[in-house]
């Protein structure tokens, strides 16, 4: 969404409604702080994680394979698994995963920002 900024340098004294317009992106602004970046980072060579099934659990006991534990933050676990699902998957993410994202408190333009990074290291 964008919103209009009113220039007061170059719009006249007289003036009754605001002539100059600047438009400005809502979440121009909208970065990581640097754990987020870390997970970020760290999400490349994690495995997309889904929740593990009794026969997945029992192959993992059988043959000793090793899962990673997920973060304790449920706000950078999500981070994670968005990041993660983006650096192996090139469709972006779906509406669920936005949803879990936004319901952590991520907004759109950091996703866009995410997105936009991650496809242009990949």
């Amino acid at each position: 969404m964008a919103y209009l900024a009113f220039d007061f340098e170059t719009a006249p004294a007289t003036a009754c409604a605001p002539t100059a317009f600047a438009p400005v992106e809502a979440d121009a602004l909208a970065s990581f702080s640097a754990r987020e970046w870390q997970v970020i980072h760290l999400a490349r060579r994690d495995r997309i994680a889904s929740p593990a099934s009794r026969l997945t659990r029992l192959a993992r006991l059988v043959f000793g394979l090793r899962v990673a534990n997920p973060l304790a933050d449920s706000r950078l676990e999500a981070l994670r698994a968005a990041a993660a699902r983006l650096w192996r998957d090139t469709h972006g993410l779906d509406h669920a995963r936005i949803a879990r994202l936004r319901a952590q408190g991520f907004s759109l333009g950091q996703l866009a920002l995410l997105s936009a990074w991650i496809d242009a290291r990949r």
